[in-house]
């Protein structure tokens, strides 16, 4: 596991393993390792003029989720990574949410953990963890 692509494709791997854990679903999108988790939204909505649509939240007094999968990479490419390198590569995540809009107004939003994939092989390399 020398190469970027060889890298990617044991990532992709991972994340099939990992796919959806409990309320929250890791995935690859254009070389973006993204953990998300659903945070509330909008059900009961139909095309009946009787529909009474409502809102839900998820209990925001639950931590955010961890970014395992990392864990599981640094594990097998880098097992002697620090705490403050991991910090300094933590600092590349980025926070995000969406909205996944279905019939009728009801909704789903989600927030996400997002970090490229190119920028956690170039961390690996750059502090010669590989």
């Amino acid at each position: 596991m020398s190469t970027y692509e060889e890298f990617k494709e044991y990532v992709g791997l991972l994340v099939s393993e990992e796919e959806y854990r409990g309320q929250c679903a890791t995935k690859i999108d254009n070389d973006l390792l993204i953990l998300e988790w659903e945070t509330g939204g909008v059900y009961g909505g139909s095309c009946w003029e009787d529909s009474n649509p409502v809102a839900y939240s998820i209990d925001a007094t639950e931590p955010e989720p961890e970014f395992d999968i990392l864990y599981l990479i640094f594990n097998v490419y880098c097992p002697e990574i620090t705490f403050l390198e991991y910090r300094l590569l933590s600092k590349k995540i980025i926070l995000d949410k969406r909205t996944q809009n279905e019939y009728y107004g009801n909704k789903v939003y989600f927030k996400q953990k997002k970090i490229s994939l190119l920028d956690i092989w170039n961390f690996i390399k750059e502090k010669n963890l590989v």
